[in-house]
Formats: C-alpha cells, structure tokens, sequence
C-alpha cells in the first residue's frame, strides 16, 4: 500500500510501501485462528484473519503491528491506524493521511499545493464506495479525484449563495459518490480556481475522500483551516477486504487453506473490481460469530437478544432460528395469544350450530318437495281415475242398481289388475271397436269377464 500525506502548508511527500504482492506470497497455511495470539491491541479487538504480526495472521496481507504511540498501544497497517476492524461486514476502518488541499501565501503572493494520494494495489483491501465518500470545500474551488480509469470531482463556491452548516451540495461545499472498485487514488485541483483574490476571506481549499459518517460541514472549514486541525490532518476512511483473490469454487477446491472453516459458515464471492474477484466468509442464518476459527459460527438467541418477538407467547430458541408457542388455554393467531375459551368457541359454536341448522333446512326442504310431489301425484291418479269411472258410465251404474248390489259390482283398478294379472294378454278373451275383454278370477273365485275401454263415446247414455 502506498500513501502519500504532507504537514500542512509544507510540501512533502511520503511513500509507504511495504507490501509486496500478497497474493503470491500467501503460503497455504492451514486456517484457523493461531493460538497464544493476542486477541486485542490496546482497546481495538483483533479479530482472526486479521493478527499481530504474520505469525498470527491468515496471511501477510492481514498482518498488523502494535506499536505505542504518545503512551498509547495502537494497531497499525503500513504505519496507517486501524481503528475497528469488523468481520460480518469485511470491513477494516483507518485513520489515513490523504488530505489534499491549497492555500494562498501571502508572503510569497503565490498559491502551495499538496495532492493526498493512496494506492492499496495489491492487498486484501479496497476502498468502499457505499460507507466513504468525496469531498471538496472552498469558495472558488474545482477539485478531482483521478485513478487509474476515471476522473470525478465537483465544484464548490461562496458567491451568489448562502452557506448553511450540515449542508454540502455547492455552497463552500460539494460531494459525489465514490466509483466501485477503487485501489488507487489522487486528489487534484484546478489551478484556475484558486483563492488569490479571495484569501482574507477564505484562503486554503481542500479535497478529501473519508467515510462519509464522520463528515459534517460547517462554515467555519471555508474561513480558517478549522477542517484540517480539527482532523490534524488524518481522515478516517472505510476499506473493503476480501479473504483470497479467489473466487469461491476456486477456493473450495484447497480445503487446507479454504478461509471457512466453522461450521455453520459459508463462501461469499466479493469482487472488489471487474476482473479481479475474491470471497469472504459470513456465518450463516441464524448463527453469527467468526466463520474464519473453528466453531466460530454459534447460534443466535433469538429469544434472549429480543424479549418481544412473541408478544405475550413463549419464545422458545432452536439451532438457527425460534420458535412462537401459548401456554395452555390459548392459541395464537397474527402472532398474538388468545383464549381458547373465548372468541375460538362462540365462532367453532356459531360455525357449526350454522351448519346443522343449514343441513337440518336443506333435508326438511328437500323431503317437503318430495312429499307434496307424491301426494300431487296421488290427487291426480285419483281425479283421473274418477274421471274415467265418469266417462264409463261409472254414475249412471251406481243409479241403475240398488247400492248393496253396486257396492259388489264396482271394483277398483287395482282389484281388476289383480283379477286379470295385470291385464296379462294370456287372459284376454276377445277385443271390439269399444275395448278388451279379459277373463278375470276375483278374490271370491268367482270368474267373470271384464272389459277394458279403448275410449269413451260421449253420445252414449
């Protein structure tokens, strides 16, 4: 990683270089957190890949020194301050001197320059576009950062426009986004844009890219160098880092130097530019912890870290996830508890106390129609059959024999069904143009011959 930083207002430039191609110079080293390793530095938490020294890191390129600086242990990475490491996110955070800036001297009547740069080419690391971002404060400034693809920056100004503390969109202040993927940087100025006219108000300008959480404007920064002494020059800035530059199923491939080794854990494909790729590793749902040391990855307590998940009900934990129960007498629905013995009976009462009802309906209806059909059906055979005995001469019979004799000459259908074995063609006698005459044996035994009419002739008396 090279850096370049200055003193304010001096000309200097400092290159760090103390890295050589991490990639090839990784030994496959069995993974796992090395024992006897020191687990902090000062009060900054060390975590596994990370180590003091090589000895204790996944590789070189995680390796750190903790050196005392004013009485003071601090983690350093190419004599850059790491102030917090974080191993679910893969993400490192140092204090980088990359100020850049110009400033008016009076003295001499000309502008001084100094142009902070940062190259983390070869190494795990790189900057991120999501938690940092660019800055450029001053009131005639026109600033850029360049790298090895691209060139992006903004313009900010004092005149014509107010400047408003917390607000950075042009007024003594502008920011853009950081592009994706960048290991190397410089900051830039226009020297067109300088403070020479303007230097009793606003004399120095600067441009800085920083995590983007630890920068608020305020209007002060455009009128003294406030901004720098504030920061003495250092700005904390968000890096990116990757296990190996190696894909996943390449990774997979070694076990004896694959970075995933708790259980519970798994590979993560990162890719800090478009051709060069990497992976990380992350526990998995419901586990969190170190996926890079044995048994790293432990189950999350869901029940302990949130005492509502649910409600009034009882939260009980399982590997890698919980689960929401009642206590007896309830059952939950939407995530609450209820009575059983309230809203669930009336409704399962109501529900079927309903269904009966409905069915007991449906049947009495369904018996009804089959009941007043079957006796629409005998009213109607009855009026037929006493429009036929009508139509055969059945009253003019009844009025020409005494009642006593009638009573034995008159027979029902059925009777003369019977009589005649239901009309069987094997007892019919003879046939006319009036009917059919069958031989027919009454229930006294006595034979008699009985006419069955075709029609009935109406003129007939």
């Amino acid at each position: 990683m090279e850096l370049g930083c200055s003193g304010f207002l001096l000309s200097c430039h400092v290159l760090l270089c103390l890295s050589a191609i991490w990639a090839l110079a990784m030994a496959d080293v069995p993974s796992g957190q090395r024992p006897g390793c020191p687990a902090k530095c000062g009060d900054i938490d060390i975590p596994f890949p990370f180590g003091i020294g090589e000895q204790c890191a996944f590789h070189s390129g995680f390796a750190l020194s903790c050196t005392s600086i004013n009485g003071t242990m601090k983690p350093l990475k190419w004599n850059i301050e790491v102030t917090k490491i974080s191993v679910p996110e893969g993400k490192a955070w140092m204090n980088t001197r990359t100020i850049s800036w110009q400033c008016y001297d009076p003295v001499t009547d000309t502008m001084n320059y100094r142009n902070g740069w940062a190259n983390f080419t070869n190494s795990p690391f790189w900057i991120s576009e999501v938690n940092n971002k660019i800055f450029v404060i001053g009131c005639n400034t026109l600033a850029y950062m360049m790298g090895s693809s691209y060139v992006i920056g903004c313009s900010s100004t004092c005149k014509n426009v107010t400047l408003m503390n917390g607000t950075c969109s042009g007024a003594g202040c502008c920011q853009v986004d950081v592009p994706t993927g960048v290991r190397f940087y410089s900051g830039n100025f226009d020297q067109n844009y300088n403070t020479t006219e303007i230097w009793r108000y606003s004399r120095c300008s600067y441009m800085v890219l920083m995590e983007e959480a630890a920068f608020n404007f305020r209007t002060s920064y455009v009128k003294s160098t406030v901004f720098y002494d504030i920061y003495n020059g250092t700005v904390p800035l968000v890096l990116n880092w990757r296990a190996r530059p190696w894909t996943c199923d390449v990774a997979q491939k070694n076990m004896s130097s694959y970075a995933c080794v708790s259980n519970h854990s798994g590979c993560v494909n990162v890719t800090s530019t478009t051709d060069e790729p990497g992976y990380r590793c992350k526990c998995s749902d419901g586990y969190e912890g170190n996926p890079y040391i044995t048994d790293g990855c432990q189950d999350i307590n869901e029940c302990l870290k949130d005492a509502t998940l649910c409600g009034s009900g009882i939260c009980e934990n399982r590997a890698g996830h919980y689960t929401c129960s009642c206590g007896r007498g309830y059952y939950m629905t939407n995530g609450v508890c209820v009575p059983t013995s309230q809203t669930p009976v009336l409704v399962v009462t109501f529900t079927v106390g309903l269904g009966v009802g409905c069915g007991i309906i449906l049947l009495s209806l369904v018996f009804g129609v089959f009941f007043v059909k079957h006796k629409l059906q005998i009213l109607r055979a009855k009026k037929l059959r006493e429009k036929f005995f009508e139509q055969n001469r059945g009253l003019l019979l009844e009025q020409l024999v005494d009642k006593d004799i009638a009573e034995r000459m008159i027979f029902s259908l059925e009777e003369l069904e019977k009589a005649t074995n239901k009309f069987d063609e094997a007892r019919k006698l003879g046939s006319g143009g009036h009917g059919t005459v069958y031989k027919g044996i009454l229930s006294t035994q006595h034979v008699v011959a009985i006419k069955k009419s075709k029609n009935t002739i109406q003129r007939e008396i």
